[in-house]
């Protein structure tokens, strides 16, 4: 469709069932630009403009340096040509594009530029661009539901702040070369492990936080403010929980710190400032002892302890003995504390999967046990009803045997 102003596309896109997939504009003011990206169709063509010009569907600046936006309705692959030196703020926002390529020239990427691109599956850096945002530009590739693996390439020497926020960023290599991160850069990404290269200075708060390991070759404060949200209220591991069940994935509220080859577990929430620096002074003496002291090693074994409530510290006990089976000090705690847990698992509907594999750690006291039992008969769990009487057989027998 050939139209000779913008403003006809938009009267278009409220009327019509579908728009067609290519528009060719003879004329476009700056405020009709936005108008025209958002209605849906994948190709512009701009004739007569004294500020644009388009390649391939595409608005650049006249000059051919700046990239100012795709329409929203291109999808499938997006080369960015050489010669451009900035994507504009806001170019890609909300597009359906599956991949982009950046050129060698490109130097600067703004502020929401591909944000929640439900779609992108692939960024390639390229070799030339060396700051992915900035503490201006903000959230350039944030909320992107398919970006699940990104490679940050070694001329890169910053992220900006909120670069990469709550997409789906699973796997992430960095490469050396990198210097800072800033604020939330990766805030709710669901990685599973990161390695944080030897020339990276600077690490700004929340800039890792959701990741289950980061490993470093050194540690400082920094880093676990990087993966540590410090609260000033208390929120339960619960809650927080089912909130990293539905935004990232997140099965656990753990984040295990490994530097040198030696591990740390730690909540991915402290209560208060006050929690945060006592973790903080443990883990500085963790890592720094070429031989952990005793009391020290009791401390990192009992880090279940700095959750707020009850319920959240008998949760990070589980999950710490799971990971590490000679952790007594969680192993004493879960014994103590079976018949508490054993009753929260069923008021909190937990699935009878996870309610047996509790039950198979072989933690549980004889009332715990007792009472989950009555607690099964009157839910309707039979398959847990059944291991628990095999637990309370196991317990009669081993109380009636003796020795000489």
């Amino acid at each position: 469709v050939t139209v000779s102003r913008a403003s006809t596309v938009y009267d278009m896109s409220m009327t019509a069932r579908a728009m067609p997939k290519k528009v060719t504009v003879m004329s476009v003011e700056g405020y009709e630009l936005k108008t025209l990206i958002l209605a849906n169709i994948s190709y512009i063509n701009i004739v007569n403009s004294s500020q644009y010009r388009t390649i391939d569907g595409i608005v650049y600046s006249l000059d051919g340096k700046c990239l100012i936006a795709c329409p929203t309705g291109r999808t499938g692959r997006v080369d960015i040509p050489e010669g451009v030196e900035e994507i504009a703020r806001n170019a890609f926002k909300l597009g359906n594009l599956e991949e982009v390529y950046f050129p060698s020239t490109l130097k600067k990427v703004g502020d929401m530029a591909f944000f929640y691109c439900k779609n992108l599956k692939k960024v390639d850096f390229g070799t030339g661009l060396e700051m992915i945002g900035s503490n201006v530009e903000k959230q350039c590739f944030a909320s992107c539901d398919n970006l699940k693996s990104i490679i940050i390439p070694p001329q890169v020497k910053s992220i900006g702040s909120r670069a990469f926020e709550n997409s789906a960023v699973n796997e992430l290599c960095i490469s050396e070369g990198l210097v800072s991160v800033s604020n939330n850069a990766f805030n709710g990404c669901p990685i599973k492990t990161v390695k944080l290269p030897e020339s990276l200075k600077s690490i700004s708060e929340d800039a890792f936080f959701g990741t289950d390991t980061v490993i470093a070759r050194r540690y400082d404060t920094d880093l676990l403010s990087s993966v540590m949200k410090s609260l000033d209220r208390k929120v339960p591991f619960s809650y927080i929980k089912k909130e990293m069940d539905k935004r990232t994935g997140c099965s656990i509220c753990l984040t295990d710190i490994i530097i040198n080859e030696r591990s740390a577990l730690i909540p991915k929430y402290a209560d208060n400032s006050i929690t945060f620096s006592n973790i903080d002074a443990v883990l500085h003496m963790y890592f720094s002892s070429e031989t952990v002291p005793e009391k020290v090693m009791h401390e990192v074994r009992s880090m279940f302890m700095y959750a707020g409530k009850k319920e959240d510290r008998e949760f990070m006990a589980i999950e710490m003995y799971l990971r590490d089976k000679s952790n007594d000090v969680a192993k004493e705690y879960i014994y103590s504390h079976s018949r508490h847990i054993i009753q929260n698992f069923v008021i909190n509907n937990r699935t009878e999967e996870e309610i047996m594999n509790f039950i198979k750690l072989g933690l549980m006291t004889k009332k715990a046990i007792h009472d989950a039992l009555q607690s099964a008969r009157d839910n309707s769990m039979p398959t847990v009803e059944a291991y628990l009487l095999k637990a309370i057989n196991e317990s009669d027998e081993s109380n009636s045997k003796f020795s000489l």
